[in-house]
């Protein structure tokens, strides 16, 4: 087989990205090609074929090996990212520059949603990019996580995520006190590396019943299977509107249903119409709290949330379906098929 090589520096591959990543490899698979992942330039080969995941590395490897011919994932926007986090115009410059330098000269640009494809058009005019885009998931649909006793007659809620400003945290905590106020019987379950930060926080908010806590990634769709609401609250922004945030696949897949605010332009797309879902168009507490007590008037079947759900991985969240598609794209975009063989 020939090879394809996954240029992912160290810290860049975690598992939270390893599940995307894996999809692209198998796809390449198909077509006989066998990925290795090297961490450092000194691994690349000058004339190879290569994946990178972020501009910063795609710019040093057409500096360091200009005749390799790469692939490049987008996980998200930096530049934009940078401002939002840090407001810092120097990091925004620099990280555009890389952008703006390196988009153009990929073989294909592999995006996670079609709101980031519209984001680098408008931006920079690259309207003509050979893009395949594939929204972020690291989970797969388990219907016993549909079935926990009593999953859908105790209002517990959970968070799960870290505390970036972004993550909304305090909003959530502020959504939860006023449900609380409503719900006596409400808890809420933060799961977070970030446990002394979570803790001043809702030491700050005096919201009650809130446990905080920690679960590593492979256990965690078996933890988030006794919750019946997870919060995915995002302000209206643009690193917002083209992201695909990943927990919301991972709520869905343990039968968690999604508070969600309507930041997020793919999935106001995608999940119109998917029930139950909460997707607040207002970004404030209050009206994010009476759209959970209207929903909590309802009574849920857990088979019928399992099949709506089902329903939008088949057609969405569920990397398998990609596979195929994804492979054309790499084969169009250079990467020809060698030894074919059917997707493993």
């Amino acid at each position: 087989m020939s090879e394809w090589v996954l240029f992912v520096p160290t810290g860049q591959l975690n598992e939270a990205t390893r599940y995307y990543i894996d999809t692209i490899t198998r796809a390449a698979r198909a077509l006989g090609w066998e990925p290795r992942l090297v961490t450092s330039l000194r691994g690349v080969p000058w004339h190879a074929k290569v994946l990178v995941v972020e501009c910063k590395s795609a710019f040093k490897l057409r500096v360091a090996r200009p005749r390799v011919r790469y692939w490049l994932w987008m996980q998200g926007i930096v530049p934009e990212e940078a401002q939002l986090q840090f407001g810092s115009r120097w990091r925004e410059t620099i990280w555009t520059f890389l952008e703006r330098s390196t988009l153009p000269k990929a073989q294909g640009v592999l995006m996670v949603s079609q709101a980031m494809r519209r984001h680098f058009a408008d931006k920079y005019g690259f309207a003509k990019l050979p893009t395949f885009v594939m929204p972020c998931a690291n989970a797969v649909l388990d219907a016993a996580n549909f079935r926990t006793p009593r999953k859908y007659e105790n209002p517990h809620f959970v968070y799960a995520g870290s505390m970036h400003a972004w993550q909304c945290f305090d909003l959530t905590l502020e959504v939860f006190s006023r449900v609380k106020a409503l719900l006596p019987q409400a808890k809420l379950t933060v799961l977070t590396a970030d446990r002394d930060e979570a803790l001043r926080a809702v030491e700050a908010s005096k919201v009650k019943d809130v446990e905080i806590g920690f679960v590593p990634l492979p256990k965690l769709q078996s933890a988030l299977a006794q919750y019946k609401y997870g919060f995915v609250l995002r302000q209206p922004h643009v690193v917002n509107r083209v992201a695909t945030p990943t927990k919301v696949s991972s709520y869905m897949a343990a039968g968690v249903i999604p508070v969600m605010t309507d930041a997020v332009e793919d999935y106001v797309a995608e999940l119109d119409g998917v029930d139950p879902l909460i997707l607040c168009k207002q970004f404030d507490a209050a009206s994010i709290a009476v759209a959970i007590m209207d929903m909590e008037a309802r009574e849920l079947q857990p088979d019928a949330v399992l099949s709506s759900y089902a329903a939008v991985f088949a057609r969405y969240f569920d990397h398998e379906a990609y596979l195929k598609p994804l492979g054309e794209f790499l084969r169009t975009t250079g990467l020809q098929a060698s030894a074919h063989r059917d997707v493993e």
